[in-house]
């Protein structure tokens, strides 16, 4: 006899598609009002408090409901848990407890709260009993549109600049420095977060192919406006191991060397004929290289002062000789702390930021959480559609590239939507042993047997090689 478990058909939809358009349509104030920050947009003025902190309100909101809707069914959770969804919930713990020390050994800053929080939604994400294909169908048509809406507001920007002179965020006048993010009117969370676009879209739109060509094509050609070289080299390796290992995407390798060579002339021919200005580009690039490798005097060991000669037995050096530099006590982890005292803000790198303010432990957790589920989504071991899959894989994949370089740990949209991809990796994970029950009507579940247990409506039986052709 199997025991039934009843999912929510509208409740978890409604909470994840409210978390996705927070992510991404929060931020669309900037632009429009010129509010971001007077230190880096030399045309705009500084964020409110309020307005800075009102999303994460929202966000805390959110969260709020996703832990009430946990709380209905998290022995049916519990029951018809996969082990992959057990150490992702293990791991989301550490990553709390690793928070909750950072706070408890004192900071200076609002960030450790912040991580609280998006840990905590991420933890109550995979929580979910399940989710269904209504909730995945509408995270896929909101990933759709708002590349669709990208798309009108890049070109609405760049034809400002070209006939008003109106400047968007981190761009300076008379300068070749003028970058263009969109939406989001940040330029290297634009680049990370197209990353999650082009594939969803390209995969999504199929049965409109002429528009799905000039969408992605935009897509693309937001990539290089963005100038941030860290997210454009980042979004391409995401979008090429997406390609290459994703099971379910049907691959045509003339087509895809055809694609690659046309890209690389038209770079090329661009290249030639504005020689000038990357020149320029690069020159206004090497200030910006500098404070990123600044990031790792972080964790290297402390340097040891070298002996210098006393002033009383040199006569002759005694009014020259500076005075005795006292050492610099270590910082960081380099004393083999686990977690600092002091707060070390302004870390460009998002690694060594979460390794020198938090410790080793949560930046362990922090890189697995992400590989386990961009493994899981790459080979197909999600209940999730195909474009919901790739997009949510090579996302994941720049994101882990780019923090590397950048900040992305605490950049808002990243970091949420970091843990927004990872929750519903795995809680739409599939078990490891046995078959799963796939239907192809896009409003009913679509795991259906899972370790005896029926989840209910009933569908018709099938295994994981005929969810993967019902995606095609």
């Amino acid at each position: 006899m199997t025991a039934t478990v009843r999912l929510p058909h509208r409740t978890a939809p409604l909470l994840l598609g409210a978390l996705l358009v927070v992510c991404l349509g929060y931020q669309a104030y900037r632009y429009p009002f010129q509010i971001n920050s007077a230190l880096t947009s030399p045309t705009y003025s500084d964020t409110p408090a309020w307005l800075q902190y009102t999303k994460w309100g929202l966000v805390a909101l959110i969260a709020v409901g996703l832990a009430l809707l946990a709380a209905r069914g998290v022995r049916a959770a519990l029951r018809s848990m996969s082990r992959v969804r057990a150490v992702a919930l293990v791991l989301q713990l550490v990553l709390m407890l690793s928070t909750l020390l950072r706070i408890a050994a004192g900071a200076a800053s609002v960030e450790p709260w912040i991580m609280l929080l998006v840990v905590g939604t991420a933890f109550l994400v995979t929580l979910t009993p399940v989710v269904s294909g209504r909730a995945a169908d509408l995270i896929t048509r909101i990933l759709v549109v708002y590349a669709v809406v990208c798309v009108v507001a890049e070109i609405v920007q760049v034809a400002l600049f070209l006939w008003a002179d109106r400047l968007p965020a981190l761009a300076y006048a008379n300068s070749p420095s003028v970058r263009f993010g969109s939406v989001l009117d940040d330029p290297n969370g634009f680049a990370v977060v197209l990353a999650a676009l082009i594939p969803t879209t390209w995969i999504a739109m199929r049965a409109r192919p002429n528009l799905r060509l000039v969408v992605t094509v935009a897509l693309l050609c937001c990539l290089p406006l963005s100038q941030s070289w860290t997210g454009v080299t980042g979004t391409v390796a995401a979008l090429g191991l997406t390609y290459l290992f994703t099971r379910g995407i049907r691959r045509d390798l003339r087509r895809a060397i055809a694609l690659v060579t046309s890209a690389f002339v038209v770079v090329g021919v661009a290249a030639f004929f504005a020689r000038s200005t990357i020149t320029e580009l690069i020159r206004l690039k090497q200030g910006s290289v500098e404070s990123h490798a600044q990031s790792f005097s972080h964790i290297a060991p402390p340097s040891t002062p070298e002996p210098t000669m006393s002033r009383s037995a040199s006569p002759s050096l005694a009014a020259s000789a500076p005075a005795p530099v006292e050492p610099v006590p270590p910082h960081g982890h380099a004393a083999g702390q686990l977690i600092t005292a002091t707060w070390i803000p302004r870390i460009e790198s998002g690694y060594i930021n979460l390794f020198a303010n938090y410790g080793p432990l949560l930046l362990i957790a922090y890189i697995s959480l992400g590989v386990i589920a961009v493994l899981l989504l790459l080979r197909g071991r999600t209940g999730l559609p195909l474009a919901l899959r790739a997009g949510g894989a090579s996302y994941l994949i720049c994101f882990l590239l780019a923090s590397a370089n950048l900040g992305l740990d605490r950049t808002f949209p990243c970091n949420v939507l970091y843990f927004f991809f990872c929750g519903l990796a795995f809680a739409a994970s599939l078990p490891s042993r046995g078959e799963a029950v796939v239907d192809r009507r896009p409003s009913l579940a679509r795991t259906v047997l899972i370790g005896g247990r029926r989840l209910v409506p009933p569908t018709r039986h099938a295994g994981p090689r005929a969810h993967e052709a019902s995606q095609q």
